[in-house]
């Protein structure tokens, strides 16, 4: 059991020429000028930051339209990294502030 073969792969020349691969679209405010005006700002960052602090102080878990969201700035806050906001996660979080207002 302790004897691995060794794996060969082998790929074509035109993926491993490919320049980029997108994983994740991060919106980072600041990053981009022409998007300033998109920075997540007033009712929707007190929005965040309530329920941030409701589960992180009260460990009360948010509404589950946003919870994989807020989960993934929690995720960020506990492990010491810059909060950042996905694409998606931003998407539904401004949906849920829209549909309750």
């Amino acid at each position: 059991m302790n004897n691995i073969n060794k794996i060969h792969i082998s790929m074509p020349d035109w993926l491993l020429k490919r320049r980029t691969n997108l994983l994740y679209m991060v919106l980072i405010p600041g990053e981009f000028k022409d998007f300033d005006d998109m920075a997540p700002e007033g009712e929707f960052s007190d929005m965040v930051t309530k329920y941030l602090q409701d589960y992180l102080l009260k460990d009360k878990m948010p509404p589950a339209e946003i919870a994989p969201a807020i989960l993934n700035l929690v995720d960020d806050q506990l492990a010491g990294r810059e909060l950042t906001i996905r694409s998606g996660d931003y998407i539904s979080l401004q949906n849920y502030l829209k549909a309750n207002k």
